[in-house]
């Protein structure tokens, strides 16, 4: 019995080795097929690689050939330029050594002389430099001087008395006004209309401006009326402009000039337009939206008639603008009439630009928002977080964040792959006491979503929002923040729009005002270059509501040429003396809200542009 025991227990032992033995073998051949399948996805994921780095290397080669053939492309555009510039400043220089000295005395042969001030005062002839008494007041820097000259040639109307007109950067663009309101008031019957100064092509200002002279001495063709320069720097402002002239900056320059000479040769280069009010968020800070505020049912269901933005259009094509902002006090693409609108505006050649919370920035809006090549989208995401967006904006969620940021990255990845650049993707943060401290978080959301630009924009706080207000550390530890997101976002190729630099370097933590009266010295030229046209059609200067005219009984073209819109522009250039002038709708030229300028990132670029140009020393002496 214990040998037959002994011989099952053998037996038994060596099916259990053979059996583990078994089990081994398989895990070994598993082992072996696990290694042999990683192997391959080792091998496909290489060749995957390989083929996306071939691939990458390809576009880039494409994107380097393209870039070297625009650069070729610009060069030659640059050498023709260059060589027909040479030729018209052989031209102007030829023209300028005629009139290059300054003349005491008049009757030389030169076409202008410059008449010193004790030469006039002592001359008596009659002097006169516009045809309103601002203007020739401005000019003359003397009170009463209009009304005594327009006597004094009214008295000597058959005395054939000398009559001398002075040109200034302020008259120069409108010399046959003058001259025809002269020669009424010699009882001369001389229509000078069609003999106008034409400022474009800008790079032959120059020239034209002695052909105009020309045109009028011959039309005129009496010896009573002369003309002589008042301004001694007048020839260096218009030189400086036409050298510096061309296609691509030519309408740039051209509203420089108008800021010096106070005058709008041509319209404004960005026209915000407020079609629509309603909205589907409702965060803390807006000024029309928040829950701080019972907004009225007419207002929030205001909008902006077909007509009156169409009209509004045609008009801003015709001054020469450059682009409209469909901005409102609510979000465009709640309104049905959004694509409609934006191709008007396409097929006439403006570009445009639009404000969006992208919760409604689905694929089908996309598709179509890129067919219709608008320029660009300024997204308004006041958060970083989830949590954040929605203590913010308390009508939506957490989900809303991420439905916001999943539209944005599907918006990216079409323009990517429809081969587009346009529109452009600015990510626009409005920051205050609940979100400052979430830059970092802001900036890698924006890396993460693929945006062109970044913006924060410290928030305008009135009665209602005022609880907002940042606080010292607030400052110190956005100020933190943003050494780190500027290294990081040059990294990844995007754009940190630097008006926060602004905002934080003149902020108060007392007021929460970030502007002051930074501008006071300096003056504000907005003027020339934005307004905005509220829902009714009222046109105001900034976007602080100075109404200067109400659209609807006169067109935006009449309304931005007219002598009040010149008037408000000049007096606000000259802000200091006139901080208390009033506009149409009762607001002051200068006032609280001026602490906090939205439009100071548009003043900024002018003086810089006055910097680029080397025309800030004619701004300085055009600032009264």
């Amino acid at each position: 019995k214990q040998a037959e025991e002994r011989k099952r227990l053998e037996a038994e032992e060596q099916r259990r080795q053979v059996e583990e033995n078994k089990r081994l073998e398989q895990e070994r051949k598993a082992q072996a097929e696990e290694k042999k399948k990683q192997a391959e996805e080792r091998k496909r994921l290489k060749e995957e690689e390989r083929k996306r780095q071939e691939e990458e290397q390809r576009k880039q080669a494409e994107e380097r050939k393209r870039q070297e053939e625009e650069q070729e492309r610009q060069n030659e555009e640059r050498k023709k330029q260059e060589e027909d510039w040479k030729k018209h400043e052989e031209k102007l220089r030829r023209l300028q050594e005629k009139i290059k000295k300054v003349y005491v005395e008049p009757g030389e042969t030169t076409e202008l002389v410059v008449l010193k001030e004790e030469y006039i005062k002592k001359d008596d002839s009659i002097y006169i430099y516009g045809d309103t008494e601002d203007l020739n007041d401005k000019i003359s820097l003397s009170q009463g001087n209009f009304k005594k000259s327009i006597s004094k040639i009214k008295l000597t109307v058959n005395k054939n008395k000398k009559i001398k007109i002075g040109i200034s950067r302020f008259n120069f663009f409108k010399l046959n006004e003058i001259v025809q309101f002269c020669s009424s008031l010699m009882n001369q019957r001389l229509d000078l209309r069609s003999v106008i100064l034409n400022p474009l092509p800008l790079k032959r200002l120059y020239l034209n401006f002695f052909d105009y002279i020309r045109e009028l001495n011959t039309r005129v063709g009496s010896d009573r009326i002369e003309f002589f320069l008042k301004d001694e720097k007048l020839l260096n402002l218009l030189y400086s402009v036409s050298s510096q002239a061309n296609q691509y900056n030519e309408r740039e320059l051209l509203r420089l000039l108008g800021v010096i000479s106070e005058h709008a040769f041509i319209g404004p280069q960005t026209i915000v337009l407020d079609t629509y009010h309603r909205c589907n968020t409702n965060c803390i800070h807006c000024w029309i939206h928040t829950p701080k505020r019972n907004l009225p049912s007419e207002l929030a269901n205001l909008k902006m008639g077909l007509s009156l933005y169409k009209s509004i259009v045609d008009d801003a094509v015709s001054l020469l603008s450059d682009e409209i902002i469909i901005q409102g006090d609510g979000e465009p693409l709640l309104d049905d009439r959004f694509m409609k609108m934006v191709r008007y505006a396409r097929n006439k050649g403006l570009k445009v630009i639009f404000f969006t919370n992208a919760i409604l920035l689905d694929e089908k809006k996309a598709e179509r928002i890129i067919e219709l090549e608008i320029d660009e989208i300024y997204c308004s995401l006041p958060a970083g977080t989830d949590k954040t967006y929605a203590a913010i904006n308390s009508r939506q969620s957490k989900e809303t964040f991420h439905k916001i940021t999943g539209n944005l990255k599907k918006f990216i990845s079409l323009r990517n792959k429809l081969k587009r650049n346009k529109p452009r993707l600015q990510m626009t943060h409005v920051i205050h006491d609940l979100n400052h401290h979430e830059l970092e978080e802001m900036a890698k959301l924006d890396v993460n979503i693929g945006a062109d630009r970044v913006r924060f924009y410290l928030a305008r706080l009135d009665e209602n929002i005022k609880f907002l207000k940042i606080k010292p550390d607030h400052v110190k530890v956005m100020k933190n923040s943003l050494r780190k997101v500027v290294p990081y976002l040059n990294e990844h190729n995007i754009e940190l729009r630097d008006n926060i630099w602004f905002q934080l370097k003149n902020y108060n933590s007392k007021t929460g005002r970030w502007s002051g009266d930074k501008f006071l010295k300096s003056g504000c030229p907005v003027g020339w270059f934005f307004c905005l046209i509220l829902a009714k059609g009222e046109l105001s200067m900034c976007c602080h509501l100075r109404v200067v005219d109400y659209l609807g009984g006169k067109s935006f073209k009449e309304a931005w040429n007219s002598g009040s819109y010149d008037r408000f522009r000049a007096q606000a250039k000259n802000i200091m003396k006139n901080k208390d002038i009033t506009f149409r709708n009762g607001v002051k030229l200068y006032d609280e809200y001026c602490n906090n300028c939205d439009t100071h990132q548009v003043i900024l670029k002018i003086n810089e542009l006055l910097k680029k140009y080397n025309l800030a020393q004619f701004y300085k002496g055009s600032v009264i």
